[in-house]
This record gives structure tokens, C-alpha cells and sequence, in this order.
């Protein structure tokens, strides 16, 4: 891919080309010398590499028009809701934990921001479905790994120094959940579209993510959503790909039936007096998480628009808390950071504006990939059926959990893939000579590196000293000052 371009060109790619599949190794790096040894360091090393990543694509932007940016729909979005949250993290009661999180969480503003660098570097650099095969394929095999670290855990196979809490690399079922289903989708994706020993390597890929959801001891919510993710793979190409007419007609009309009843269920969930509201608060753990659904709502409607900000969660829980959570039947939780609900949480941190940015990004790429594959026959049958159905488990999965960096991670770059093929792109130009003037772009990124990496980590590794020092020293009140 590199024979026919420039020397600039091919330098800067090969970076990217290096650097952005250690991205997609993320779930694999911990510490546990660090405070919150699993989220962390991971969030950390996405954004060192992410950054490198980005600014390598810059410098390649600068030299090329050819891998500059094309606005489309979804990139169109995307920037919206990145200056939607933005928005909402300038409003926030406490706008600096909205822009950096916490340790525990490391999801805030410039975790977006990272994020949203990284999908516009590789959706700009990687023009063609060969192109994203590799990062793709690097993304499944360390879920892969993921997976058997967990089998192997969980079975007492193997007797690890470190404890998983059953949830593998990621220490806990539901992270693991929302990382390894995505890449169970593009796994099965791989599997079902390339050939030879590649369609064994990718097949078995599949097995194992799958397996390491399946065999896990907890994570109810990550079963239930693959398994509606398969089921709804299969419906879908009954009504859409396969010839007999009666057959087609049946399966539309049972999706449609299925997609308005499943919606008429859910929305009875949250009246009080319903059936299927007193069967959900049987099971366990769930009376308590009404009562904090009951407290994100009201906390969204105090502030409807652009939300409380990233990572403002437990100020509306505070605010709005119910006392019932002391009770034995709401579980004696009385902190929560976060909604456990993909909708609660979007709504309160982001506001109707970002929560429904956010959808209709994942929307406008379903909707593209069904015109492509329907009206304009540009596309097999594979990816609109797979990604729809990905889309639709993920969203079920994360009815009662929340993505991390990991797993968004892996859905941005599911996303990433869609994006490119949904508007491919065949433009090339002869690059420009250097620009020296273009090496100012380093300022930028040592500085990036220094104020956003390396020193949130070493603040961390201080704050652990600082922890293990003796109580009452005066060490550990200045270290926690220098933290």
C-alpha cells in the first residue's frame, strides 16, 4: 500500500500503521503498582498512542490532501456531539473532574476528545476495507486473549498473581462484557466474509470471545445481549437476503411486531404499577436501581439540554438521593458514579442535545450501510446485518452497564470500519514537499504528552506512596497536596 506514494507519505503512515493497532491492545495493559490499577494505566496508554497516532496523521494531512478529511454525515455528527459535551463540561458544577475524571473512571472530556482524534486519524488514513482488516484483526485477537485469561481464570485452569474478580484482564464481568462483545460481532464479521487460513484464524477468534462470554461465571447482561445480537443476525437475513418471498414477509412482519413490542415492554418497565415492573424488581439488584434511575430523571429534568456535564453523575444522585437505598431490599449502595444505564447516564451527563448526537451517529451509519447494500447494491449483505445487530445488543447489554475505554475503544473502531466503507473514498494526490514549518506540530504534542500522560501518571504513582505512607506524617498530607 505504501509502493506508489512519497517518502513523507510512507513515513508517516507507517507510524499511524504502528502505533494505532497498539491502541487496540489496551484491554490487555494494567498496573497494579497504581492507584486503580486496571482503568488507569489504560486509559493513559490509549492516549499516549492515540495521541502519537494523531499527530503523525496531521503531519500527513499537511504533506497530502489525499488523507485529509471528507465531511460526511457521521464524521458531521460526531464533531457535533464533541462541541455538544464540550458544552456541557463548560456548564458542569465542577467543570475541571468533567474535563480530566477520576482515576477510577478516566472517561471525561479528554477522553473524548482522544477518542474522537483517534476515528478521524483512521477514518482519513485507512481509505479501503484492506486497509482496516489488520487493525480489525488485531482488535479480535487481543479480545481473543482476553477471553482465554478469563476461561483459564475463571476455571481455575491456570492460578494467576493477580485477582480477576471474574472479569479477566479487565477485573470485572461487566467491563469485560461491553469490551468483548464488540468484538465478537467483528470476529464473526471476519470469519463470515474472508477465506482461506484467514477464515480459521478469524473463525476461532470467534470461539474463543465467544466462549469467554459464555463461560463466565457472572455477566448476565453481556449473555442476554449477544445471544439477542445472533438471534437478530439470523432475523435479519431471513427478511432481507435469502430469495423465498413468503419466508422474507414473515420475518419483516416478526421484526416489526418484536421491535414494537420489545419497546412497548420497556416502557412499562418504568411504570410503577405495571406487571412487568414488579417482575424486573424481583431480581436481585434491581429495586436500587430504580431508585437511582428515579434520581438520574429527576436530575435531567433540572437540567434538559446539555446535561450536568462528564462524569457528574454522583452530584445528581446526592442531590435527588433516596433514602430507601439504606434498605436490605435496595442493596445498602449508597454511591453511585453512574446511572448503570446507557440512557440515564447520556441524559444526565450530556443532555437530550448530546444523548441524541451521540444515537444519531450510530443511526445515520446503520441507515447508510442499508441504503448502500438495498439501493445501490454497493455492499454485501454482511456488514448492514452485523453492525445493526451489534448496535442493537450493545444498546440491550448497556441497559444495565457502561462502556470504559476499552470498550469504546472497540466500538469506535467498529464505527471507524463502517464509517470508510459506508463513504469510500478513492482520491489521490502527489504530496507536497516538506514543510518545515509543519515541525511546530512537535510543541504541540510534547506538551500533549507531558501535561495529559505523563503527569496524571505520576500523580497516581504518588498518590499510591503517599497511601502507604504512616498516618499521621507529614509525607502523606504533601503528597497528596503534590497528587
Amino acid at each position: 500500500m505504501f509502493k506508489e506514494e512519497g517518502k513523507i507519505t510512507s513515513f508517516f503512515k507507517y507510524i499511524i500503521f504502528v502505533f494505532a493497532p497498539l491502541s487496540f491492545l489496551v484491554a490487555l495493559v494494567y498496573n497494579t503498582e497504581m492507584y486503580f490499577p486496571f482503568n488507569s494505566p489504560r486509559a493513559l496508554y490509549f492516549m499516549a498512542t492515540s495521541q502519537i497516532v494523531f499527530f503523525a496523521w496531521l503531519f500527513l494531512a499537511i504533506h497530502n490532501k489525499s488523507y485529509r478529511p471528507k465531511i460526511n454525515a457521521i464524521i458531521a455528527t460526531l464533531s457535533l456531539f464533541v462541541v455538544s459535551i464540550t458544552v456541557s463540561t463548560l456548564l458542569s458544577p465542577n467543570p475541571s473532574l468533567s474535563f480530566w475524571s477520576n482515576h477510577e473512571r478516566m472517561v471525561g472530556l479528554l477522553f473524548y476528545l482522544h477518542l474522537f482524534g483517534l476515528f478521524l486519524a483512521l477514518v482519513s488514513t485507512l481509505k479501503t476495507r484492506e486497509d482496516w482488516i489488520p487493525l480489525l484483526g488485531v482488535s479480535v485477537s487481543a479480545a481473543s486473549l482476553v477471553s482465554l485469561i478469563g476461561i483459564l481464570d475463571n476455571h481455575e485452569i491456570v492460578s494467576f498473581a493477580i485477582d480477576f474478580a471474574r472479569g479477566s484482564t479487565l477485573a470485572n464481568t461487566s467491563f469485560m462484557g461491553s469490551y468483548l462483545l464488540p468484538n465478537a460481532f467483528i470476529a464473526l464479521y471476519l470469519f463470515l466474509r474472508e477465506k482461506n487460513l484467514w477464515k480459521l484464524f478469524y473463525g476461532l477468534n470467534f470461539l474463543l470471545v465467544f466462549s469467554g462470554i459464555a463461560l463466565n461465571p457472572g455477566g448476565r447482561a453481556m449473555k442476554g445481549a449477544l445471544l439477542i445480537g445472533l438471534l437478530l443476525i439470523f432475523a435479519l437475513y431471513l427478511a432481507f437476503v435469502q430469495r423465498n418471498k413468503i419466508i422474507q414477509i414473515l420475518s419483516r412482519a416478526i421484526l416489526i411486531v418484536t421491535a414494537i413490542s420489545s419497546s412497548v415492554v420497556g416502557l412499562m418497565v418504568f411504570y410503577k404499577d405495571s406487571f412487568v415492573r414488579g417482575l424486573v424488581e424481583s431480581l436481585h439488584g434491581m429495586p436500587g436501581r430504580f431508585s437511582v434511575w428515579e434520581s438520574a430523571w429527576q436530575g435531567f429534568l433540572e437540567k434538559p439540554f446539555f446535561g450536568w456535564g462528564p462524569q457528574s453523575f454522583d452530584v445528581v444522585f446526592l442531590k435527588y438521593f433516596d433514602p430507601q437505598m439504606f434498605l436490605p431490599s435496595h442493596g445498602r449502595e449508597v454511591w453511585f458514579d453512574r446511572a448503570h444505564n446507557v440512557v440515564f447516564d447520556y441524559l444526565v451527563n450530556f443532555g437530550l442535545i448530546g444523548a441524541t448526537l451521540f444515537s444519531l451517529v450510530f443511526a445515520i451509519a446503520i441507515l447508510t450501510l442499508w441504503k448502500r447494500y438495498l439501493k445501490e447494491d454497493k455492499i454485501d449483505f454482511l456488514l448492514p446485518i452485523i453492525f445493526t445487530s451489534f448496535f442493537v445488543a450493545h444498546f440491550v447489554q448497556n441497559l444495565t452497564v457502561f462502556d470504559m475505554a476499552s470498550s469504546y475503544l472497540a466500538v469506535f473502531l467498529f464505527l471507524g470500519f463502517v464509517t470508510s466503507v459506508s463513504y469510500p473514498r478513492e482520491d489521490y494526490y502527489p504530496e507536497k514537499r516538506f514543510n518545515y514549518l509543519s515541525l511546530a506540530l512537535l510543541i504541540p504534542l510534547f506538551f500533549s504528552l507531558n501535561y495529559f500522560v505523563v503527569q496524571p501518571y505520576q500523580s497516581n504513582k504518588i498518590f499510591v506512596e503517599s497511601f502507604h505512607s504512616p498516618y499521621s506524617s507529614l509525607d502523606k498530607i504533601e503528597g497528596y497536596s503534590k497528587s
